[in-house]
């Protein structure tokens, strides 16, 4: 018997090819949609989860009530804390990078050299690769950090430096000053890990590098640091102890405002909303995002399943009489078409996994991934596609089962029709689509907007045509000032100057007061060398640029205007004053300059001050990236020069560089992300709800054929027939188009509020959307309305 109705489904497919296909693709395409969304939700949930020990590790985070929330901590804060709960606390690890954008290694064995600028490079404690699970391909994990010189590589990394991962005894030479030798080669850092890199050199090695570990320092906070637990041991007996520990060490000025916490490992990716942080982190509101969005679009293809398959019902009135009268049960047929909608459902999915495997690489471009094929055919994605696929097809043909069961067989074999019902029902369904795809199509306009709002807005510096060279722990750096004139030299150079961090991306932060103040206040700081505000465009409102005509020892200070404000002062008065650093000791005001974007435009812009670091002292510490501002014309000549002065200059490190316009947009990679995302969401949304006023179309044009032909037969024209029926679906339209902009804009405003500085929500966009979905509504219903209105009335009433 279910073979039988195999068949019979198989039939109604082959008989109806084209009706057919739009049932099974529009089908397809919602579970294509949810199952590419499963996809990237496992992914985003998976991460760190393959550490053996995931459930005892633990980030220390730094936050409370000052502007700076840091995922890095002081170089103290692990073995303290180690020492203090050593019943609790069963091993640390700290990750440092100097704080730098790349390190400079070199490999050289004979006529091979292979030199790059390494992103990737951390320094780690001994208990590392105790902690964390790396599969080693060679050498010893228990012994491969422990002593000086010692540095362990990726595979990849393996590969791309000795050709080989047959790499341990390999001397490589860190920032042509200290060799470290290959002491284990590891498979490459899973994709699905918050935290990538492709060297770790243990911390013994530190001092060798003329660097002294600032074990008493409690004050920056330039580390990362992980703890694991003891296997018996709780969160809380940490946790409920860190205040107690912050007012036991750290520095004066910080105690009041800071707060440590523990934060698990598997909750870093999702959760974090920490600055510094270590990689590129996610957000867990996508993941609700993206699943609401996914269960949406599976109802509108369920809908339209409905709606399709009631439409095709129609012509099954006499197949239904017949059966009933030759002793077919209610409960048979009912059985019968619920077998017919759950293979159409399975042929649905056998080609959403082909769609799915095809969309692959589309998905990984927009998500940023690394899916295989492998991933969608994983016992755990079938499974939950199969079940989805099953519920999809019980509830979506449920509804046609017991309509078509239900019909009476006198009735439908006298003349070949039966009462039509559910029109209620469908005209709502369809409303619903409609307005989903308006929210998601409104949604996509307004992330877009958002975005590029970010991208292109003034910032209040120049941000175009700025070239970027990472300069720290170079040996440019002490002959920084010669290296500056000779850039300057060349016509095609406007300006040159130094920063600690990229201005509009981040900022540090440190404690200052005025003279007659007792308390210090945390704000956001930059260090900077002469004529920053020169070379970035950024506007004076009273005092000067740094020059070189200020020579005399001591810090230097242009403080923003909002930074004025807060000090109680007008511009032009605050110029010369005195205030007081906790690290700087006293600083002298030289100017004061208006507001602009520190930070990304997410955060409101607050206080800040830019500060000359004294000439004598850590001028070289901070100077980390050299800021070049070019003309536009001939860029590639003027990168020419740059290079070549570099190879001069530098002859330890390759020549690299950036634009800095371009590192600002990486900013907002995760709204670049969600807004494609939803634009290719919006795209299929549109999609199967067009489908779906196709089968309404079809069922509404194949119950009302007679009242076509009978208006036609009474003179109607065929344009006011065709008006007729279009604006019996465009009313359907229009009410989806309205309820839809009423949520779309509850939805966009919450958005929205998650940026300081946002978009409008124009009137235009409401217009434009209405107009796209009408334009596809009514291309939509075209073909059908063509086709009624040229039927021959004769054909359709000969009957009667």
């Amino acid at each position: 018997m279910f073979i039988e109705y195999i068949k019979i489904a198989i039939r109604q497919i082959v008989k109806e090819k084209a009706f057919s296909f739009v049932t099974i693709f529009g089908l397809a395409m919602g579970l294509t949609c949810v199952l590419n969304i499963m996809l990237f939700v496992r992914d985003e949930l998976s991460y760190d989860k393959y550490h053996s020990k995931a459930n005892r590790i633990y980030r220390l985070i730094q936050g409370g009530d000052s502007e700076e929330q840091s995922s890095s901590l002081p170089f103290p804060t692990a073995p303290t804390l180690q020492n203090d709960f050593s019943a609790v606390v069963e091993d640390y690890a700290r990750l440092f990078n100097f704080q730098a954008s790349t390190l400079s290694i070199v490999y050289a064995e004979g006529s091979t050299r292979n030199a790059y600028n390494e992103p990737r490079f951390f320094f780690a404690d001994s208990g590392y690769f105790k902690i964390f699970d790396h599969r080693f391909l060679a050498g010893n994990p228990a012994k491969a950090l422990n002593g000086p010189g010692l540095v362990v590589v990726t595979a990849s990394t393996a590969q791309r430096y000795f050709g080989t991962t047959d790499a341990v005894g390999k001397v490589i030479r860190f920032e042509d000053k200290y060799d470290l030798t290959v002491n284990g080669v590891i498979e490459d850092v899973p994709s699905n890990s918050h935290f990538k890199f492709d060297f770790v050199a243990s911390f013994a090695s530190l001092p060798a590098l003329g660097f002294a570990i600032p074990e008493k320092n409690w004050y920056w906070n330039p580390v990362w640091t992980y703890v694991l637990l003891k296997e018996d041991a709780q969160r809380s007996q940490v946790q409920d102890h860190l205040h107690d520990f912050v007012q036991k060490y750290y520095h004066p000025s910080l105690k009041d405002e800071t707060e440590l916490n523990l934060q698990p490992l598997e909750n870093i990716y999702l959760y974090s909303r920490s600055e510094y942080e270590i990689g590129q982190m996610s957000d867990s509101k996508y993941i609700k995002i993206f699943s609401i969005v996914a269960f949406v679009i599976l109802f509108i293809a369920l809908i339209n399943f409905v709606n399709l398959s009631t439409a095709r019902a129609t012509d099954r009135f006499k197949e239904v009489g017949v059966r009933k009268v030759t002793g077919a049960s209610n409960t048979r047929l009912l059985f019968q078409y619920l077998t017919e909608s759950v293979f159409v459902a399975l042929l649905s999915l056998v080609l959403a996994c082909v769609l799915t495997v095809l969309s692959i690489p589309l998905v990984n471009r927009l998500a940023d991934k690394t899916f295989s094929m492998t991933e969608v055919f994983d016992p755990t994605m079938i499974m939950t596609g199969v079940a989805i696929t099953l519920f999809t097809g019980i509830v979506s043909g449920l509804y046609p089962a017991i309509y078509l069961s239900s019909l009476n067989p006198s009735r439908v074999l006298k003349s070949g029709q039966a009462k039509a019902s559910g029109a209620a029902l469908r005209k709502v369904l369809t409303v619903f689509q409609f307005g989903v795809s308006v929210v998601l199509v409104i949604m996509a306009f307004v992330i877009y907007g958002q975005t590029q709002f970010m991208k292109n807005s003034s910032l209040g510096f120049e941000k175009e045509h700025v070239i970027v060279l990472p300069v720290q722990r170079l040996s440019i750096v002490p002959n920084y000032e010669t290296f500056k004139k000779q850039m300057l030299a060349n016509s095609s150079i406007l300006g040159v100057s130094t920063t600690n961090t990229l201005l509009g991306k981040e900022t540090q932060a440190s404690n200052y007061k005025k003279k007659e103040d007792t308390d210090m206040s945390l704000y956001p700081c930059l260090f900077v060398r002469n004529d920053i505000a020169t070379t970035m465009g950024i506007k004076m409102l009273a005092g000067s640029d740094f020059s070189e005509d200020v020579t005399a020892p001591g810090y230097y200070a242009i403080i923003n205007n909002s930074m004025c404000k807060a000090l109680g002062w007008q511009p032009a008065d605050a110029v010369g004053k005195k205030i007081d650093g906790t690290l700087e000791g006293e600083i002298t005001i030289t100017g004061v300059s208006e507001d602009f974007h520190y930070v990304p435009l997410k955060q409101a812009i607050g206080p800040m001050i830019m500060l000359r670091a004294d000439l004598t002292k850590h001028r070289d510490f901070f100077t980390r990236f050299v800021m070049v501002r070019v003309k536009s014309e001939d860029m590639a000549a003027t990168i020419g020069f740059l290079k070549d002065l570099w190879i001069q200059n530098v002859p330890e490190s390759p020549f690299d560089y950036f634009f800095l316009d371009e590192q600002l947009d990486t900013v907002y990679k995760n709204e670049d992300k969600v807004n494609k995302i939803v634009n290719v969401f919006s795209f299929f949304a549109l999609l199967i709800a067009c489908l779906g006023l196709y089968g309404l179309a079809v069922f509404s044009f194949r119950t009302r054929k007679k009242e076509v032909a009978v208006r036609k037969v009474m003179g109607a024209s065929g344009g006011s027939i065709a008006g007729l029926f279009a604006m019996d679906f465009m009313k359907l339209v229009v009410v989806g188009f309205l309820v839809g902009s009423g949520v779309a804009i509850y939805l966009a405003g919450e958005w929205l509020e998650g940026f300081a500085y946002r978009v409008g929500i124009s009137p235009w966009l409401f217009v434009g959307c209405l107009l796209l979905i009408t334009i596809v509504a009514l291309g939509t219903i075209l073909f059908q309305t063509i086709k009624a209105v040229l039927t021959n009335p004769a054909t359709v009433l000969r009957n009667e």
